[in-house]
């Protein structure tokens, strides 16, 4: 066990290196000024709020202007100040951020956001590199794992999901090794920090229930608690659900596919990225059958995470199709359970092709930006 966790840290270290060296160009357009990471609508200059923020965006900006909002104190109401209370149920990366900027200092946390989902991706290649130590692949493969989910995007609008991936790995990993202290805190992260997550915990309860392990669905029962009481309180506070509506989230099957294939040909950009992810996603679909297939219908939590990712995807709206940086982390756990048996079946073929795909988005994605 020491001489796995030792050879899974240069290819976390390494990863982090990688992705600021992804940063860098990105970075160098806006004078280096890392609070551009948060997205802020040009229309909140001057507010208080974001005295910290020197740089602004046209539009309504992104996600990321409301957990810096909530970063400040994830313990009090941001009604009239965030788009919608989901922003406030996401409140794990919040509160780490809260939590590392000494209690939300507002001056901080430009730099504190963007690093804490740096050390994620790092974190994410850690338990990949560990995973694929574990079933005698070489740890190198989990430098993929971050480029394969496309975590960068994410990464780049200070969004949760970083640490909501980053958690639903460790807990796969937990539940497999069924350690139950691991398995709690790793199900708190996932729930706590992206509420579509929920699929994860959900499958390992009804596993652990079926095979007996009374501690460990016990665990994953109170902390599903604590989770609903504080969607309740958050109803309360607010005074509606914080849970997103199934307007233009959810639609007849297909239908999102349809306005992602009309919307992604406005010009030869659009489409080569449309055709990258295409051949992305299509071969990790395969993959996934292939791997139920092989499973003869006695498969696992990896397998049932990645069919319902593939289910949801087919019955996504239009507001998860209609841009890039939506789909690709939506639906960032189907690459995530493929990777996984990957590796548990030793497909070297089929690591060596999710990566080859993942670096032809990232490149699109590159150009796009």
């Amino acid at each position: 066990m020491t001489y796995i966790r030792r050879a899974v840290w240069p290819p976390a270290v390494l990863t982090v290196l990688l992705h600021v060296a992804f940063l860098v160009p990105v970075l160098q357009r806006v004078g280096y000024d890392l609070s551009s990471m948060g997205f802020v609508a040009d229309k909140h200059r001057g507010e208080t709020e974001f005295a910290a923020i020197t740089h602004f965006h046209r539009g309504d900006g992104y996600d990321g202007q409301f957990y810096f909002l909530v970063s400040h104190n994830p313990f009090q109401s941001w009604e009239g100040h965030i788009d919608h209370p989901v922003r406030h149920l996401r409140v794990g990366y919040p509160l780490v951020c809260f939590a590392l900027s000494a209690g939300g200092q507002p001056q901080a946390l430009p730099v504190v956001m963007p690093l804490v989902n740096l050390l994620c991706i790092g974190g994410l290649t850690w338990l990949g590199a560990y995973w694929a130590k574990k079933h005698e692949q070489s740890p190198w493969w989990g430098v993929w794992l971050p480029l394969v989910t496309i975590a960068l995007s994410p990464m780049l609008r200070n969004l949760t999901d970083p640490l909501g991936l980053t958690a639903a790995l460790g807990l796969l990993i937990a539940w497999d090794e069924r350690r139950l202290g691991w398995v709690i805190v790793c199900a708190a992260a996932t729930l706590f920090t992206r509420e579509q997550n929920i699929i994860v915990p959900a499958f390992i309860g009804i596993a652990a229930l079926a095979s007996r392990e009374w501690k460990i669905a016990g665990g994953l029962l109170a902390v599903a608690a604590v989770w609903l009481a504080w969607v309740a309180l958050l109803q309360h506070v607010y005074g509606m659900w914080p849970l997103l509506p199934t307007t233009g989230n959810l639609a007849a099957p297909f239908a999102g596919l349809e306005v992602w294939w009309d919307t992604q040909n406005s010009h030869n950009l659009m489409r080569f990225l449309r055709g990258s992810y295409a051949v992305f996603m299509l071969g990790q679909v395969v993959l996934l059958l292939i791997h139920v297939g092989r499973k003869r219908g006695r498969f696992g939590c990896i397998e049932a995470v990645g069919l319902t990712v593939l289910a949801t995807a087919l019955v996504a709206g239009p507001s998860i199709w209609e841009d890039w940086w939506s789909y690709t982390r939506n639906l960032m756990l189907l690459p995530m359970a493929v990777w996984m048996l990957n590796v548990q079946a030793g497909l070297r073929w089929a690591l060596a092709f999710g990566m080859t795909s993942a670096v032809l988005v990232h490149g699109s994605m590159k150009v796009m930006q």
